[in-house]
């Protein structure tokens, strides 16, 4: 059995009852969710944060190879986690995959430290390609180590299956979205973005060393763009 034709039912609104400037609220399969200008996306009925893509250490695997980057990069992915944890009724974070980028270090050590603050929270960790580490370095930290997380009516996991089996709308990562905004003068812009479809839903790349990848959207689907500042519907 191939998965369900859901009808995709969103409403967009302001945020107000969290006071997370620039989000939008949204309504899809009778539950509610918010869409993060700081790229996560939170379950409201559920009280779980879901993200995708940090790759911590990525920007330090470019370093080790003579490219000098800024390594205050990751810890600003730390600091938009750690923001939305204390802004939001959060009681579980699950992330899509894609934590770390490779064998790390220091970026362990910072996000241990997160842990250790909110240890009165669920943390899970769905397995994503490049988290390549010994399952049990991740257990040791205190994540829930899985391979997908089937919450109904949603599957939550890395990859995007099409053919996949059992029944569920699936939200996921790896491909860190992005859409393609014309301006005048044949400007382009592209921005990440949270990607919804008929029958799964991409998240954008968490980290801020990640880039995007532009999708062509289909008539059906919708987009919401991601600047700085908000989230909008495009």
């Amino acid at each position: 059995m191939g998965l369900p034709q859901f009808q995709l039912l969103v409403e967009t609104k302001p945020l107000k009852s969290y006071q997370l400037t620039g989000s939008i609220s949204l309504e899809l399969l009778d539950q509610n969710f918010i869409l993060l200008a700081q790229r996560a996306m939170f379950w409201s009925n559920e009280r779980s944060l879901l993200l995708s893509d940090l790759h911590l250490g990525k920007a330090n695997h470019f370093i080790r190879s003579g490219i000098p980057l800024p390594t205050a990069i990751h810890e600003a992915d730390l600091g938009r986690l750690e923001l939305l944890i204390s802004h939001l009724p959060v009681q579980e974070v699950i992330i899509l995959g894609d934590l770390f980028h490779s064998d790390v270090k220091e970026e362990i050590e910072g996000l241990k430290s997160l842990m250790n603050i909110y240890s009165h929270l669920k943390w899970t960790l769905v397995i994503g390609n490049h988290d390549i580490l010994n399952q049990e370095r991740y257990t040791n930290m205190g994540f829930k180590v899985q391979y997908r997380v089937h919450k109904p009516p949603f599957i939550l996991q890395h990859e995007l299956e099409i053919d996949f089996p059992q029944e569920g709308y699936q939200i996921v990562g790896h491909i860190h979205p992005g859409i393609s905004i014309k301006g005048k003068a044949k400007q382009q812009l592209t921005l990440p973005c949270f990607y919804f479809a008929k029958q799964y839903a991409y998240l954008p790349a968490f980290g801020n060393f990640t880039g995007c990848v532009p999708l062509k959207r289909k008539v059906s689907d919708q987009a919401f763009a991601i600047t700085s500042e908000r989230v909008i519907p495009v």
